[in-house]
């Protein structure tokens, strides 16, 4: 009996749990609904006044600037504060002409009209610290950074997923940290870096960064495949890729950048990268008195080992580093402190061809299955052994014919 009254309080203190804790979320939702300051659903578009227009219902506290500068957070970035208060106070005195945008009501009501292909946010997330992230009704996605100066916002529309617009206000800022938000990366590469710093010195810039590709520098984004590394006698570290994977273009890299964005701290020869198809790019910092003659001669020797399917390279051939300046100027002479790329392709030996037998005796062109000089031999030799018909007849012409093989046979070229 005891065990049955323990087992009976046990369920009926199990079912309590449940009604209240059913009971407390219900409370916590309701609660939540009726702290909503307002509510706002997209109801169609106005093609021919090119407007869309969306349903705003305000709750109790709720204020038209914090409406505003919630949901149209590109246009507050762009066109400032003050557009933001015009497109709400005209959609509201609209509904109602008698009252100032300060005696709003809760139960009010009216439609706010904005532009078409204007930002209107359906979701605001504040959860990160140092910026706020929205969700349009279209699906596009806008990020703000409120405490930072310098870097604006990144969008990416949902009507081209494959790239993100970012806005870069100029001034005075570490390249390093606006790089970090701009790419969406903890630690920036050297030209991701660069692009950013060169961002910096212009009043306003609009970037537009791949979200597929994480670096700008091919090596960086593929360096973690490499099966092994090893330090070489120049200083840097070789980094080799398996010869089976195929979406790896490099074979090797021996690299000196590392995670380092500031080419004032590379080497001289700070990358030499060996390509599955024998190319071999070369990077280096020009210094004085360096010409392209003496840097772009090929080791071949070298090369060889690790590519052994080539056995000699072309002179190298000069190619830009975007976003860094080139290293040759208009003159053709170098510049001292520049980043130089070198390309070297493989030197390909045509195919070896074996010409046909008839070839080697004649120009290969034929007439009835025999080469055309035989024919012509024939025809001269006919011409000097002709006799008049009554004499000879048809031996003439087969003495010429014997004539002709016989040169022919004892490899004579005269007659």
């Amino acid at each position: 009996m005891i065990g049955s009254g323990s087992a009976a309080k046990c369920g009926w203190y199990s079912a309590l749990l449940v009604l209240v804790t059913v009971l407390a979320g219900a409370t916590a939702r309701l609660a939540h609904a009726q702290d909503a300051p307002y509510e706002i659903n997209p109801i169609g578009t106005d093609a021919g006044r090119r407007v869309d227009r969306y349903q705003i219902m305000l709750g109790p506290g709720a204020s038209l600037w914090e409406l505003g500068f919630n949901r149209l957070p590109l246009v507050a970035i762009e066109q400032g504060d003050q557009k933001v208060v015009e497109l709400i106070e005209q959609s509201f005195r609209t509904e109602y002409p008698d009252r100032g945008p300060q005696l709003v009501r809760p139960g009010d009501s009216f439609v706010l009209e904005v532009p078409s292909g204007t930002f209107v946010s359906k979701t605001v997330n504040r959860g990160q610290p140092d910026r706020v992230m929205f969700e349009s009704f279209a699906g596009d996605q806008l990020t703000t950074f409120p405490k930072d100066p310098v870097v604006q916002y990144r969008l990416r529309r949902a009507s081209d997923l494959n790239q993100v617009e970012v806005l870069i206000q100029g001034g005075q800022t570490d390249a390093v940290e606006a790089a970090k938000k701009v790419y969406d990366v903890p630690d920036p590469d050297f030209l991701q870096v660069r692009t950013i710093r060169g961002a910096l010195t212009e009043r306003m810039a609009r970037l537009t960064v791949d979200p597929n590709r994480r670096y700008l520098d091919e090596f960086r984004s593929l360096r973690t495949k490499a099966i092994r590394t090893e330090d070489t006698p120049l200083g840097l570290k070789a980094y080799y890729f398996d010869p089976q994977d195929q979406d790896v273009p490099f074979v090797r890299v021996d690299d000196n950048v590392g995670d380092q964005t500031d080419p004032a701290t590379f080497t001289r020869i700070f990358r030499i990268a060996y390509y599955r198809d024998g190319t071999i790019r070369k990077y280096l910092i020009t210094e004085a008195g360096d010409s392209t003659g003496a840097l772009a001669k090929p080791d071949s020797e070298m090369w060889h080992q690790t590519l052994p399917t080539w056995k000699e390279w072309l002179p190298g051939q000069a190619e830009a580093l975007a976003p860094f300046a080139p290293a040759i100027a208009s003159s053709g002479s170098l510049q001292p402190g520049r980043i130089l790329v070198l390309a070297f392709r493989p030197r390909v030996a045509p195919p070896a061809t074996t010409r046909p037998a008839a070839d080697a005796q004649g120009s290969g062109i034929n007439c009835a299955g025999l080469p055309i000089g035989m024919v012509l031999l024939g025809g001269v030799l006919v011409s000097r052994t002709r006799r008049p018909r009554s004499r000879a007849g048809k031996g003439g012409i087969l003495e010429a014919w014997s004539t002709m093989l016989r040169v022919i046979g004892s490899g004579r070229g005269d007659i």
